[in-house]
């Protein structure tokens, strides 16, 4: 229906509000990501002032508040991410931290404080690998670097410099990046 804070999921063929109370009424501030499990079943969003809400697609209700990038000063949410199989979901925050998360109890999993030297823009997720995502971190004046990590270890696996934005390919096999990169 168009209204601000009105999270929608839509078919080939229909649009729907995910939440009857369209406009959404879980988040005070306004929304700055969303993102979509790869089963459907979960939608999160994420704000201004570092709160993501997981929903249930099927119900429209709210599962859990998250809230756990309001440390500070800076903590929009930036960017969010499904692992492949839904069980975890990282959300990346202007702050520079991510946080991963269990999509069956919303507890925090996992949080890296200063994952990056500037505001993180970006996560994705492997869509083969539920234990492998990266982020990228840059600011508006400089290219920074991408990290690839796992999920599963904690540890960080791999470091590309150069980049503001990252996807990966939808066999998991290459990593897209905006900006120049260098291997490290």
């Amino acid at each position: 229906n168009g209204q601000e804070g009105c999270i929608c999921t839509c078919t080939r063929t229909s649009r729907r509000a995910l939440a009857s109370n369209c406009p959404v009424q879980a988040h005070s501030d306004p929304l700055t990501t969303v993102a979509v499990s790869a089963c459907g079943q979960f939608v999160a969003s994420g704000d201004e002032r570092g709160t993501a809400f997981l929903w249930d697609t099927a119900s429209g209700e709210a599962l859990f508040g998250l809230q756990h990038h309001t440390d500070g000063g800076h903590e929009r949410i930036t960017s969010m991410s499904f692992n492949s199989d839904g069980s975890q979901l990282v959300t990346a925050c202007y702050d520079m931290s991510f946080c991963v998360w269990d999509t069956s109890t919303g507890d925090l999993r996992w949080k890296v404080p200063f994952a990056h030297d500037s505001p993180l823009q970006c996560i994705d997720c492997s869509p083969t690998n539920p234990s492998t995502f990266i982020s990228v971190g840059s600011s508006e004046f400089e290219y920074t670097n991408t990290k690839m990590w796992n999920l599963r270890t904690r540890q960080l696996i791999r470091e590309f410099s150069g980049a503001v934005f990252g996807k990966f390919s939808p066999d998991g096999q290459r990593i897209a990046t905006v900006g120049g990169v260098t291997m490290q």
